[in-house]
């Protein structure tokens, strides 16, 4: 039975309550090992991504843009047409 690994740090909800992740850990950060889902840099990156994502469709008042909207019901401005 193998005993050179360890266990992932990260935690994950069960609609009840949060458990530890039961994943094997591949990466250790600050003392504290992680899986690749829960390893703090990639998470970071991944938020980061999604995030630019999210501003990408917001229109520069900050109001989230529907797809069938053609103005800004906040501002008022025309939504910028797709190339």
């Amino acid at each position: 039975m193998r005993t050179d690994y360890h266990d992932c740090f990260g935690q994950v909800f069960n609609n009840w309550h949060y458990h530890h992740c039961q994943r094997h850990a591949t990466v250790e950060r600050d003392g504290k090992w992680y899986c690749a889902s829960h390893d703090p840099i990639k998470v970071v990156e991944r938020r980061e991504k999604s995030h630019q994502k999210y501003l990408a469709k917001c229109c520069p008042c900050g109001w989230e843009l529907k797809e069938y909207w053609s103005y800004c019901p906040h501002c008022g401005k025309r939504k910028e047409a797709k190339l």
